[in-house]
């Protein structure tokens, strides 16, 4: 009897921890600014490590490990995004930009005008892709965007 006992308490507190130690699944799609998929985008972790690139039709999936806590999105003549892995969601939704050049001004003075742009044009852009139905709504910051008037 006491061998059925120990052997199911050690059955259910292994399959607890194995439980607990599985990574989970974190996908999404890209669109480019004009709300078309972007395919070819690379996706890396914070200490540059490939995770996966976009598919013909912007999708894009792969496995998080305890070690990644922020993703990047890189692509030829597109303004690189950052985003913070939050542990409640599992789905993420980006638009990249057009990459600008400035010439004639000085660096302070076009990074304060990219922000500038990117403040104003962003939001507009998430709206109208959820919207057209371009994303899910299951998107974490969707409410975020959903509550957003356009101006």
């Amino acid at each position: 009897m006491d061998k059925k006992i120990i052997l199911l308490a050690t059955l259910i507190l292994f399959s607890i921890s194995f439980g607990y130690c599985q990574d989970r699944i974190i996908k999404g799609k890209v669109l480019f600014q004009g709300l078309d998929p972007y395919p070819g985008v690379l996706i890396t972790s914070n200490d540059s490590t490939i995770l996966d690139t976009t598919d013909f039709n912007g999708n894009f999936s792969f496995e998080k490990t305890n070690y990644i806590s922020s993703i990047k999105f890189q692509s030829v003549m597109a303004q690189e995004e950052n985003i913070k892995i939050i542990d409640s969601c599992d789905v993420y939704n980006i638009i990249l930009l057009n990459e600008w050049t400035y010439d004639y001004i000085s660096m302070r003075r076009a990074k304060r005008k990219l922000t500038r742009e990117r403040k104003k044009l962003l939001p507009n852009l998430y709206v109208k892709a959820y919207e057209d139905k371009k994303f899910d709504s299951s998107n974490c910051n969707y409410q975020e965007y959903k509550s957003f008037k356009r101006g």
